[in-house]
């Protein structure tokens, strides 16, 4: 054999042996990409369950009931700690609009937008749960419904007409 087919068939071999040592050092590298992938598609999916859930879970009516026992618990502990309440249960309303108050109802003249309005029976209580503060607090003035005198007119009916003949 010359040497030049020597030294080809030993550069082939050399270039066979380098491949071979790639492609052991790639398979690897594959098979953790491949690996680390799913694992990436598993926690995206376990992710995208979880929120569903939850998002469910927030919006039944069961949990938002919950939800509006314990803030309505909560802002009698917060006024409580505050002044002696009565013991009945009040109702709890929000104030949204206080320019529209303030025109109609004096009571609410240092009111905010955000303002907690306790509603008892006897009394009323304005809280404002950004400062802690008790703004307000008024009896509940009631008035006689005033009674309109109105006539009433009977309605004339016709009787039915009878078209058989």
């Amino acid at each position: 054999m010359p040497v030049e087919t020597i030294q080809i068939n030993k550069k082939n071999r050399e270039k066979e042996i380098q491949d071979m040592g790639m492609t052991k050092q790639k398979k690897p590298i594959k098979k953790m990409l491949k690996i680390v992938g799913l694992l990436l598609v598993v926690a995206i999916t376990g992710i995208a369950i979880y929120s569903s859930w939850e998002l469910y879970k927030i919006k039944s009516p069961t949990y938002q009931k919950q939800m509006l026992e314990q803030q309505t618990k909560d802002i009698i502990n917060a006024v409580g700690k505050l002044i002696e309440l009565p013991s009945d249960t009040p109702q709890i309303a929000t104030v949204t609009n206080v320019d529209a108050l303030k025109k109609d109802q004096p009571f609410f003249d240092n009111s905010k937008n955000g303002d907690q309005i306790l509603i008892f029976q006897k009394e009323v209580i304005l809280y404002r749960p950004s400062t802690n503060k008790i703004i307000n607090v008024g009896p509940i003035i009631s008035t006689p419904s005033q009674t309109v005198n109105q006539q009433t007119k009977p309605v004339e009916s016709t009787p039915p007409v009878n078209n058989k003949k």
